[in-house]
């Protein structure tokens, strides 16, 4: 009799310290609830998401911008970008870019330009659907002018902070388009290569 009752007890105190489990399906993911985990006496529960997937530590960005006007005149804008985002939406890096510029007067005159910048960036999201950039650009070229056969060029160089932002919308789950504008702080009308103090903002990127 009392063997009898050892082994019951032994029994009933294998069944309170054994795991229980539990899985439930929440929002398409799979939920498995344990419950009497580890030493013998345990009451607790561990929760076990099996679709879960690590988050993420930052991504990098490929992007940038690309542009051409054809007409009296011809120019062609190349803006490649490269950075890294991190996850509370802030993004740093690096721009570089091409600048080719070509119009033709009606009194035989004819202008070029060709132009390179680079410089570091800093863009922040203030929304999904929002941002604002800060960027630093030196740029340096050549102008020149043709004129019934005689030629004049001369060498170029400015200092540009580009401060601004947009609007900005994913595509899929690793792409997303941005439009805005910004605007250089230190530009200066009378000195200045570029024609107008803002510059409009339309790119894609890719994250990796």
């Amino acid at each position: 009799m009392k063997k009898l009752l050892t082994i019951a007890l032994v029994g009933i105190g294998f069944l309170l310290n054994a795991q229980t489990d539990s899985t439930q399906t929440i929002g398409g993911q799979k939920v498995t609830v344990t419950y009497g985990k580890g030493k013998p006496g345990n009451t607790g529960q561990e929760v076990t998401y099996e679709n879960e997937k690590p988050e993420k530590k930052g991504q990098w960005v490929f992007g940038g911008d690309i542009g051409a006007g054809f007409g009296s005149g011809t120019s062609i804008r190349i803006a490649p970008e490269v950075g890294y985002r991190l996850n509370n939406g802030l993004e740093m890096g690096v721009g570089a870019g091409y600048n080719f510029y070509s119009y033709d007067y009606s009194n035989n005159l004819t202008y070029k330009s060709n132009f390179f910048n680079v410089g570091p960036y800093v863009s922040y999201d203030i929304s999904q659907m929002f941002f604002v950039k800060a960027q630093y650009q030196y740029l340096g070229g050549t102008q020149k002018q043709e004129y019934l056969g005689y030629e004049v060029s001369n060498d170029i160089s400015e200092n540009a902070l580009w401060l601004g932002g947009g609007y900005q919308n994913r595509i899929g789950n690793n792409a997303f388009y941005k439009i805005g504008f910004m605007y250089n702080v230190l530009y200066d009308k009378d000195d200045s290569i570029y024609g107008s103090g803002f510059m409009p903002v339309v790119g894609i990127s890719f994250g990796l």
